[in-house]
């Protein structure tokens, strides 16, 4: 199954990788430095640096260094295991088994003639009390079902605006996956 242009660009707008041959499909998240939530996390390791920082030249109560270098610490381990999640999630189904790494776990499982993947999607709004407007993502989540449970494979996100599109892309990856697996 070959993908169209269309479908390519989508991908590409939400940060995907898509790789199909013949006997193998690769699906797996990439860093953009014009995402938001990119931003915001590096926003986060900047505050966890600078936390650091000052816990250890300007503080001299050590209570305040101790509680500054705790949350800084937190603050830089989060955002970096974030970043990390953000760079590594992917699925690929190759030789009989799907091979996929989702919030930092990865797994190997293989194929069985019972299993399907499914997609859902959710709709997340983001208020902020100081802004007049809120922002609306559509979340795409792609599911392994098997006999006895339901793992979460997959997902990605899109502004609302284009969530014609990110259904578009969502339904054309579970329709590659399911036909990978069969």
């Amino acid at each position: 199954m070959t993908l169209d242009n269309n479908i390519l660009k989508i991908a590409n707008r939400a940060n995907l990788k898509i790789i199909v041959a013949s006997d193998m499909v690769f699906i797996g998240q990439k860093l953009s430095l014009k995402d938001k939530s990119l931003w915001g996390v590096v926003i986060f390791l900047l505050g966890g640096l600078f936390l650091l920082l000052i816990s250890f030249t300007t503080i001299s109560d050590t209570t305040s260094r101790v509680l500054c270098s705790i949350i800084g610490t937190a603050f830089l381990i989060l955002s970096i295991l974030t970043i990390i999640r953000q760079a590594n999630d992917r699925v690929k189904i190759i030789d009989g088994k799907i091979i996929f790494r989702y919030n930092l776990r990865n797994s190997t499982v293989t194929v069985d003639p019972n299993m399907k993947i499914t997609m859902r999607n959710d709709r997340i709004r983001i208020s902020r009390a100081t802004a007049p407007t809120s922002s609306t993502y559509i979340s795409i989540t792609h599911y392994l079902i098997m006999t006895d449970k339901e793992m979460p494979i997959l997902n990605f996100q899109m502004n609302n605006s284009d969530s014609n599109e990110a259904l578009l892309l969502g339904n054309k990856i579970t329709q590659l996956l399911n036909k990978q697996i069969r």
